[in-house]
C-alpha cells in the first residue's frame, strides 16, 4: 500500500482500486497517528492503476481516458479528476473498529451531504471539505457488515472539465479552559466535536455515524451547539422513534427534544418562531403525561418490581433497568425543559406563564415523591407505591446539576451522593461514572442476560459493574461535575473532572478490547461492558471544564475554527 505524509496528515492508497484507506491526520502537528492494516472489501472503488510520486498519488484508469491525482502540502489536501471520459468517484474509507468518523453538514438527501461540510475524525480532529466544482458528496456508514464510513468524491472529466477538492485539517472547538493539562487541552482541542455524529443513511444524529438515531439524547448534542439541524429534522416529521420497539414513547423523549429546541432558539431566535407551534405542541403533548395531576410525568408502565418480561421497555435512556411510573431522570430533563421553553417564549415575546407555573408545580412535587430514606433521591416510584433507590448516581446528579433539587437540599444531596461514592468503593473516575453505586436486583432489570448486568443472583450483585448495572460510562459524567460545582464542591468536582477528560484525550472510551466488547461501558476493574464501540452522547463530557449553566450558549464559548 503506497502512502503520502506529513507532519499532519497520512493518506495511504490501494494500489489497484480508486481507494485511500484510514486517512490519519492530527492538525497539530504532532505526526499523524499511524493505522493498522484494513481490509477494503472487494468491490469498493473502481479499478485504477496507482503511480506514487512525493508529495503525491496519481490514479488512471486501466485503459485510460480518465486520471485522479490527490496531493498532500502540510495539513491540506488537493483532489483533482479529469480526463476526456468521466472519473468515477474517489472513495475515502474509514474501518471504523479504529477511527469512528462522521461527515457534518446539511443533507439534502440520504447519503449524500451538501459542501462545505466537515469531516470530523473522533479524538483526532477535522477536515474541512470545500469544492468550487461539486456542491454534493456521497456519504454511507454502517455497522452490520463491518463498521465502517465511506466518503464519496465525485470525479470530473468527461465534459473537458476537470473537478477538484480541498480538505484542509482543522480544529473546531471553544477557547480552551485555564487549567487543564497539556495532554487534556490537546485532547480537548482535537475531540471537541466528538458528540455530533450524524447518521448519513437518516441525516438524524446519531450514536454514532453508522448507528441509530436516538431523538431522546438531543438534549446532550444540543449542548455542543448543533442541535438547529436535528430538533428541525425532528420538527418536519422525521421519525421519532430511533428504534424504540415499544407500545409507549420513551417518557425522556419529549423532555429531550424541549430542551434540543430550547437551546437552539437561543442560539437563533427566528429559527424557533419559525417553529413554535411545533414546540408548543411538545408542551402540550409533555404536560399531557402527568396523568395524576400532581406536577409530575407519568410512564405508562407500573416499573413494579417483577414487572419486567424481557420485551417491554422501560421509561428512558437507561432501558436496561425498569424504570417506570415517576422516573426521576425523565422528570429532571422535564423540568429543564421547561424552564428552557418559558425562557424562550420570553424572547419571542410570547406567554411563559403556562410553562413557568408546570416547572415550578413538577419542582414542588419531585422530592417529596423520590427521596429516599437513604438521604438520596430514588430512581423512580412505581405504580405501587415503593421507591427504587439503588443508589442512582445520574438520577441524582442531574436533579441538581439542571435546577429542580435546589438550595440546602442539593448540598445536602450531593454531600450524600459523595459519601455513598466512598461506602461502594468507587474512585477511579478515569473509567467513567456508574449510573448506580448498588447493585440493581433481578426484579428490577428488564433485560435477563447478565451480559446486560442481570444478576444470576436475585440480589443482581454478582453483575454490579456490568453494563447498565453500576458499569461505568462518559455518558452522563457531565451532569456528576456540574452538580457538584453547583453546590460548593469544587475538589470533589475536580476529582472527577481530571482523570476523566485525560481519559477522553486517551481515547479510552472508544473502540473494542481483546475479548470485542467496547470501551464505552466499563466494570469497576476496567473489564469492557459496552458493544457500540462508541458513544457519542457521552462526549458532552468535554463541556464539564468551561463550568457554565448552559455549556457553548453563552458569548465566548460559541464552538470556533482555528487550523
Amino acid at each position: 500500500m503506497d502512502a503520502i505524509a506529513s507532519p499532519v496528515l497520512r493518506l495511504s492508497a490501494l494500489p489497484d482500486r480508486l481507494v485511500l484507506v484510514q486517512p490519519a491526520l492530527d492538525p497539530l502537528g504532532g505526526g499523524a497517528p499511524p493505522r493498522p492494516p484494513v481490509a477494503v472489501p472487494e468491490g469498493i472503488g473502481a479499478a485504477a492503476r496507482l503511480a506514487a510520486s512525493p508529495g503525491a498519488l496519481r490514479w488512471e484508469a486501466p485503459a485510460g481516458g480518465w486520471w485522479w491525482e490527490v496531493r498532500l502540502e502540510g495539513g491540506t489536501v488537493t483532489a483533482s479528476s479529469g480526463g476526456p471520459l468521466p472519473a468515477p468517484p474517489l472513495v475515502w474509507w474509514w474501518d471504523q473498529h479504529h477511527d469512528h468518523v462522521s461527515v457534518l453538514g446539511r443533507m439534502p438527501a440520504p447519503g449524500r451531504v451538501r459542501l462545505p461540510a466537515l469531516v470530523h475524525v473522533a479524538g483526532c480532529g477535522s477536515l474541512r471539505l470545500e469544492s468550487e466544482a461539486s456542491a454534493e458528496v456521497g456519504v454511507d456508514a454502517r455497522r452490520r457488515d463491518g463498521r465502517w464510513l465511506r466518503l464519496d468524491l465525485p470525479g470530473g472529466g468527461g465534459d473537458g472539465r476537470e473537478r477538484s477538492y480541498r480538505l484542509t485539517a482543522c480544529l473546531v472547538h471553544p477557547p480552551v479552559p485555564a487549567g487543564l493539562d497539556p495532554a487534556t487541552a490537546a485532547g480537548f482541542r482535537r475531540g471537541f466535536l466528538d458528540g455530533l455524529h450524524l447518521n448519513p443513511r437518516l441525516g438524524l444524529l446519531a450514536n454514532n455515524s453508522a448507528s441509530d438515531p436516538v431523538p431522546f439524547v438531543l438534549h446532550k448534542p444540543a449542548e455542543i451547539a448543533m442541535v438547529g439541524y436535528g430538533a428541525a429534522r425532528c420538527l418536519q416529521g422525521a421519525d421519532l422513534s430511533g428504534g424504540w420497539t415499544s407500545a409507549h414513547d420513551a417518557l425522556d423523549l419529549l423532555p429531550s427534544l424541549l430542551i434540543a429546541a430550547g437551546l437552539a432558539g437561543d442560539d437563533d431566535p427566528a429559527w424557533a418562531a419559525s417553529r413554535w407551534d411545533g414546540i408548543a405542541a411538545w408542551v402540550r403533548a409533555l404536560l399531557a403525561l402527568d396523568r395524576d395531576g400532581d406536577g409530575l410525568i407519568e410512564y405508562a408502565l407500573s416499573g413494579d418490581s417483577g414487572s419486567w418480561d424481557g420485551r417491554a421497555r422501560p421509561a428512558n435512556w437507561w432501558d436496561t433497568i425498569g424504570y417506570g411510573h415517576i422516573d426521576g431522570y425523565s422528570n429532571a430533563l422535564a423540568y429543564r425543559a421547561l424552564v428552557l421553553v418559558a425562557g424562550l417564549a420570553r424572547r419571542l415575546g410570547r406567554d411563559p406563564a403556562p410553562y413557568a407555573q408546570a416547572a415550578v408545580r413538577l419542582q414542588a412535587a419531585y422530592l417529596p415523591a423520590l427521596r429516599a430514606p437513604s438521604g438520596l433521591l430514588a430512581g423512580w416510584r412505581s405504580r405501587d407505591g415503593a421507591l427504587h433507590d439503588h443508589q442512582f448516581v445520574v438520577v441524582n446528579a442531574q436533579a441538581v446539576a439542571f435546577g429542580v433539587v435546589a438550595g440546602d437540599h442539593a448540598r445536602a444531596l450531593m454531600r450524600r451522593l459523595w459519601q455513598a461514592f466512598a461506602e461502594a468503593g468507587f474512585r477511579d473516575f478515569a473509567l467513567g461514572v456508574p449510573g448506580n453505586l448498588r447493585p440493581i436486583p433481578r426484579a428490577d432489570y428488564t433485560h435477563h442476560e447478565k451480559r446486560w448486568g442481570c444478576g444470576e443472583r436475585e440480589d443482581g450483585g454478582d453483575a454490579l459493574g456490568i453494563y447498565e448495572n453500576g458499569g461505568a460510562t462518559h455518558c452522563h459524567a457531565l451532569w456528576l461535575v456540574q452538580a457538584l460545582r453547583r453546590t460548593g464542591l469544587a475538589a470533589e468536582a475536580d476529582a472527577v473532572q481530571a482523570p476523566l477528560l485525560a481519559s477522553l484525550a486517551a481515547g479510552a472510551f472508544s473502540g473494542f478490547d481483546a475479548s470485542g466488547k467496547s470501551r464505552d461501558w466499563k466494570a469497576w476493574d476496567g473489564s469492557c461492558s459496552g458493544y457500540e464501540g462508541f458513544l457519542a452522547d457521552g462526549y458532552t463530557a468535554w463541556l464539564a471544564p468551561l463550568d457554565i449553566q448552559n455549556p457553548g450558549r453563552q458569548a465566548g464559548v460559541l464552538p470556533s475554527a482555528d487550523g
